[in-house]
């Protein structure tokens, strides 16, 4: 067919090189296997080599300078006017027999180089121009690859192998998923049309994944955020609960559930296992405020029985060296720490709450509580194992509690001291020991601590103290005295208070025979003065009343002033005073009552002569 350079109008008619149509009569009720409109083969039935057999070839030439809209080698279309068509297949290709040959390699379609020559868009070995038709393979399918393993595996020689989503044209919508090759082949989701560009997700040959960051070998996940209100990782569980649920549920629902495992039958020794392992990395330069490894929150708007920040329960059925629900290490430190807290509770007081909150609670009254080092309470620098920066109360309701040193003696309080619950008993009282002339020989004394004591158990050199040497009590009381670790002396105050109850017997014991003593002469006195009484009555002598007492010598006047070049008089010598009359008694000689006295004794009655 050949059409003129100039024809008279633009033709819409189809010329055809060949027209070939396999048509059946309208009358036809017979089946027919194939109807065929063109038919073409090419059959090598030689000995030779044939470089390429085509059963059928076609050639598309544009020699002039005109203009072809669309130029197809093969061109397949469908008309129908009725009738029923069970598969429409605009290509079929199959191998119509088994091949006694051998055949290298098959291709059901194979499109070769056709990026030759000057073309203005890249070209496309397939285009599927309808976007309601499906596409369909049945085998595997290879992009870059011959050899495809998978129902679609891509290759990509020194380059990325990913695959790129996006919406409308123009739009930023547009993730790539793949391997980048440029980040030692890592599999990343990006939110661009190319790897490596705001990266979201990546794992690593080893396992290591990196959301929004890339992985890091300190552990399986590490997870990023730019921005400042959002957390690096969240995991959220939504509950939902019908109108009228049949009945109260026990169920757990937890947001995030993370388990570490062990194989039943692993018999190897694992150093750690951590259900949850969680860190919080500052390697930047600037000021951070809060680095919070693990961070709690909790946020309610009805009602909550019991709402905590961080649960731990244990469960165990067989052998456990040693439980610990929170355990907190300062596992290295190469830098500068103001302040380290094991554990830190803030202001838990905020709001309004029934009763005053507990910064620590422990409802187990079976278990023990243990500080290792310092305590302070009231004071955030305790220079003993126990320190309290204001009063202590001791007891419960109705008594009064107890101190007792290491060994369960009384320091203060009401402690126990049954007899029954004793045994050893001896009195401290020694033979030929007074405890009240040793108490009498110490010397209380006030001081202050020196620098010595300042540097080594943490004194307070400003404040006057009150109280005993060592060495002094060492004298007296040798068994208080004690020498620590660093070769001080120390004393036993605590038996401070017994010893001055021994005292306290000893002056009890002389305040005793006092009192006998001061009896019997009592009663002595009253006997002599019936016996002076019954003399006096014998011999009529009145009893002189007792002496006034001595009346107070007048105010001796003050001298006057001697005028000037005047000499004062001598003063007269005092008179002597007059000597006591000293009356020397001897005991009256009792005479037995038969005996009459032959005459009275003379008795010596002061005041009274001869």
């Amino acid at each position: 067919l050949r059409i003129v350079a100039n024809p008279g109008s633009n033709s819409a008619s189809l010329y055809n090189g060949l027209a070939a149509t396999a048509e059946t009569q309208g009358g036809l009720s017979n089946n027919i296997n194939k109807l065929t409109g063109v038919y073409g083969g090419a059959y090598h039935e030689g000995s030779g080599t044939v470089a390429n057999a085509y059963g059928v070839w076609g050639d598309i030439y544009n020699d002039s300078t005109g203009t072809i809209t669309n130029a197809s080698n093969f061109h397949a279309e469908f008309g129908g006017y009725g009738g029923t068509v069970t598969n429409l297949k605009m290509l079929d290709i199959a191998i119509l027999d088994s091949p006694s040959g051998t055949i290298t390699n098959t291709y059901g379609v194979y499109v070769g180089d056709i990026t030759s020559g000057t073309q203005t868009n890249t070209p496309y070995s397939f285009y599927a121009s309808d976007p309601n038709a499906r596409n369909y393979f049945a085998g595997n399918v290879g992009i870059g690859t011959t050899t495809p393993n998978q129902k679609l595996s891509i290759f990509a020689n020194t380059a990325d192998a990913a695959i790129e989503f996006s919406s409308l044209t123009g739009s930023p919508y547009k993730w790539s998923a793949g391997i980048d090759y440029s980040d030692g082949g890592k599999f990343k989701i990006s939110s661009s049309s190319v790897l490596g560009t705001n990266d979201r997700f990546a794992i690593d040959g080893n396992g290591n994944v990196g959301i929004g960051v890339s992985p890091s070998n300190r552990g399986r996940l590490k997870v990023a955020t730019t921005r400042t209100d959002t957390a690096g990782f969240f995991i959220g569980s939504d509950i939902s609960i019908t109108a009228n649920p049949s009945g109260n549920s026990t169920a757990v629902t937890s947001g995030l559930s993370i388990y570490a495992e062990s194989q039943a039958g692993n018999i190897r020794d694992i150093a750690s296992i951590n259900g949850t392992l969680s860190g919080a990395f500052h390697n930047g330069s600037g000021v951070l405020t809060n680095l919070d490894a693990v961070y709690a929150y909790t946020d309610n708007y009805g009602q909550v029985t019991n709402v905590t920040g961080v649960a731990a329960e244990g469960y165990n059925s067989g052998v456990i060296t040693s439980q610990k629900f929170f355990e907190a290490t300062d596992l290295a430190n190469f830098g500068t720490i103001t302040n380290t807290y094991g554990v830190y509770v803030g202001d838990i007081t905020s709001g309004t709450q029934t009763n005053t909150p507990y910064s620590f609670y422990a409802s187990d009254s079976s278990a023990y509580n243990y500080f290792a080092g310092n305590t302070g309470i009231g004071t955030t620098t305790p220079v003993q194992k126990l320190q309290v920066f204001g009063d202590i109360r001791l007891g419960t309701t109705g008594s009064n509690g107890c101190i007792e040193d290491y060994g369960g003696g009384v320091i203060s309080g009401t402690c126990s001291s049954d007899e029954r619950l004793k045994e050893n008993i001896e009195p401290i009282a020694e033979e030929g020991r007074s405890y009240l002339e040793a108490l009498a020989a110490l010397t209380p004394v006030t001081y202050n601590w020196n620098e010595r004591a300042v540097e080594l158990y943490s004194k307070d050199g400003r404040m006057e103290n009150l109280g005993l040497t060592a060495q002094d009590v060492e004298k007296q009381f040798p068994e208080l005295v004690s020498v620590n670790d660093d070769g001080y002396r120390q004393v036993d105050f605590r038996a401070l208070p017994f010893y001055i109850l021994e005292a306290l017997k000893e002056v009890w014991e002389k305040i005793q025979g006092h009192d006998e003593r001061l009896e019997s002469l009592e009663k002595e006195n009253e006997y002599l003065k019936d016996r002076i009484s019954n003399i006096e009555n014998e011999l009529n002598i009145d009893t002189p009343p007792p002496p006034a007492p001595p009346e107070p010598s007048p105010e001796t006047p003050e001298p006057e002033p001697t005028p000037e070049g005047v000499t004062p008089a001598a003063e007269p010598p005092a008179a002597p005073e007059p000597m006591p009359e000293v009356i020397v008694e001897e005991p009256l000689r009792e005479l037995p009552p038969s005996e009459p006295a032959e005459e009275p004794p003379y008795v010596l009655v002061p005041g009274v002569s001869e």
